[in-house]
């Protein structure tokens, strides 16, 4: 369990477990994730589990589920891409509009920090995808680039974080 010294107890991130795999298809196939993300076809379990459990053996990957009063309400990903990390994110229907997912996004940054000397984390949204922005915004990231598909949104370990 990791509770970040910026937030009270009743949040929280843990480590995702072979355990999730079954809630995190649950969330993954919600219409709303899939009419948010760039890939918007349908998920069937199969392809799920082996991507599921591609990610949870990668060295190169970060997964966490975000709780709130020790129930599960998101997923945040970091994933390494050569010199820098994507970060993807998700909120259960029940959570969503409660102004938590920038609290789980500045805990999933915190704690990547921890652990990677990887300077630059990037987000990418739909240009619709308006909730996602705004989140994105109050976590701390920084738009850089937009056009008609996508936004482009990143956060820069600063020079005093160690």
């Amino acid at each position: 369990m990791i509770v970040s010294q910026r937030f009270s107890k009743l949040h929280r991130l843990r480590n995702v477990t072979i355990d999730d795999e079954d809630l995190i298809f649950c969330w993954v196939t919600d219409p709303v994730v899939r009419s948010a993300s760039f890939s918007q076809e349908a998920i069937n379990i199969t392809t799920h589990q082996k991507w599921f459990r591609e990610r949870l053996c990668s060295s190169d990957c970060w997964i966490w589920i975000y709780e709130r009063n020790r129930q599960p309400c998101g997923l945040v990903r970091i994933e390494r891409e050569c010199v820098q990390a994507q970060l993807s994110y998700m909120l259960c229907y029940s959570c969503r509009g409660k102004n938590l997912a920038s609290i789980m996004l500045k805990m999933a940054v915190d704690e990547f920090r921890k652990t990677s000397s990887l300077e630059t984390i990037f987000a990418r949204t739909r240009p619709d995808n308006i909730s996602s922005q705004r989140s994105l915004e109050r976590a701390g990231f920084k738009l850089k680039y937009q056009d008609k598909s996508e936004y482009l949104y990143i956060s820069v370990r600063s020079r005093w974080e160690s």
